[in-house]
């Protein structure tokens, strides 16, 4: 064999190198170009994430039935356009980076009817769906009910007979079809809780199946579905799948300033997040039905001790709202963004949960996810098949800031880096073989 000079080890190397470093800042910003010619290079993919692997749900040998995460999905707070400071509007989203928008929330009449919760709702409806100009594939839903609006007992009502039901389903389709709206997420919270009826789960399973019967393929419907068992019963998940398309599931509020005693904790966390997701799959429930729900803000205490700071040490009371926000307890992160810039904290990574979290001026703590935690979420949500993920809420970003915007979608990522990594390794291959 013959010896491969030094200077052409060296020039093969740099080639590697300047590869590698071309393409290592393609995930750093929303809208990142794909790789192309190197892409062509490849015979076979790896993962280059090496964090430890946890109990998953699915058996590792089982493939996913179709493209797992295919679904990424924005809900917009429509009161996000009012706010004193960061105003955000619907024109603000980069369309490019969503599969569906959902808009929150629109209201319920007292006679049964969807409405706008305000008049100024009705110009950013027009300012969400002309997201699709941008993005021809994007699909936008109108999000009804929430926590507030006493839009429980409201849903109890109307879901409470078929003449009701109608009515909805039709002043629901009328209302889609002027605006532009591609869909409905039904955002219960929650049936059989908070003023409803035994009887909400098996008039829920109505309703939805009655929806899905007028609109056919017209028509998205999306559920939304919280983590506590308590109030997942309610939902009979395991017949109302058959008349949905999606099932939001919010992995998030886990935790907060209710909880006693009272820790610092995230309120969302990995592990808990994959036992309440067993329990949908031991409903029989289709995992790809599944969206997973992601978080952009954290939850912040202020400590009783600055000597312990980690998650699960005691805290005093629930951090004071931030300049943008409207509950104590709780930061969205374009104001922790804020607070690490002025502050100089750096985060830490609890892999275990897959949260990030940081301490600053002594006593303060917050428990939020970052770029590296929603990745590692995206990413096991793609290991067990799940269709997707959803972020509550795109709003919560700094609007004149989009270099910061979070990027939770780990699929398309690590495709990146991983064809970066082999496109680079076969270029070079070939360059070597040529030479020797």
């Amino acid at each position: 064999m013959t010896t491969l000079p030094l200077v052409k080890l060296t020039a093969a190397s740099s080639i590697f190198s300047q590869i590698l470093s071309r393409e290592n800042g393609l995930h750093e910003r929303p809208g990142a170009t794909r790789i192309g010619f190197y892409a062509s290079l490849v015979f076979a993919t790896t993962s280059l994430d090496s964090r430890s692997e946890h109990d998953h749900l699915i058996p590792r040998d089982k493939k996913c039935d179709s493209d797992s995460t295919k679904r990424t999905i924005a809900y917009y707070e429509s009161w996000a356009s009012q706010s004193q400071c960061n105003k955000f509007r619907p024109s603000d989203i980069d369309a490019s980076q969503w599969t569906h928008i959902n808009f929150a929330f629109a209201d319920i009449t007292g006679s049964g009817q969807i409405k706008p919760s305000s008049n100024e709702d009705v110009d950013l409806y027009s300012q969400t769906a002309d997201l699709k100009k941008k993005n021809s594939d994007l699909k936008v839903y109108i999000a009804v009910g929430g926590f507030g609006m006493d839009a429980a007992k409201k849903f109890s009502q109307m879901s409470s007979s078929e003449s009701s039901r109608s009515d909805f389903i039709d002043s629901a389709k009328k209302f889609m079809d002027e605006h532009n709206f591609d869909g409905i997420d039904i955002d219960w919270e929650y049936p059989v809780a908070r003023g409803g009826s035994k009887s909400d789960t098996d008039n829920l399973n109505k309703l939805a199946k009655e929806m899905k019967d007028k609109f056919g393929d017209d028509k998205g419907i999306s559920i939304t579905v919280p983590a506590s068992q308590q109030y997942l019963s309610g939902f009979g998940l395991e017949n109302l799948q058959s008349h949905v398309d999606m099932i939001n599931f919010m992995s998030y509020d886990l935790h907060g300033s209710w909880d006693r005693p009272l820790l610092a904790q995230s309120g969302t966390n990995l592990t808990e997040i994959d036992e309440s997701l067993k329990v949908i799959r031991n409903m029989g429930v289709s995992m790809d039905k599944v969206n997973l729900g992601l978080a952009y803000y954290g939850y912040g205490y202020e400590l009783q001790s600055s000597s312990c700071a980690e998650p699960g040490c005691s805290a005093s009371s629930a951090i004071k709202k931030g300049p943008c926000g409207k509950t104590d307890g709780t930061l969205k992160i374009s104001e922790i963004q804020d607070i690490m810039d002025k502050s100089g904290a750096k985060p830490k990574v609890d892999n275990e949960a897959a949260v990030a979290y940081f301490s600053w001026d002594q006593k303060n703590w917050v428990a939020y996810d970052n770029n590296e935690t929603l990745q590692m979420k995206t990413k096991y949500a793609g290991e067990n098949c799940l269709g997707g993920s959803f972020v509550w809420a795109i709003d919560m970003e700094d609007a004149k800031n989009p270099d910061e915007w979070l990027v939770p979608e780990a699929s398309g990522t690590k495709q990146t880096v991983s064809l970066a990594f082999l496109g680079a390794f076969s270029l070079c291959s070939y360059l070597l073989l040529s030479i020797v």
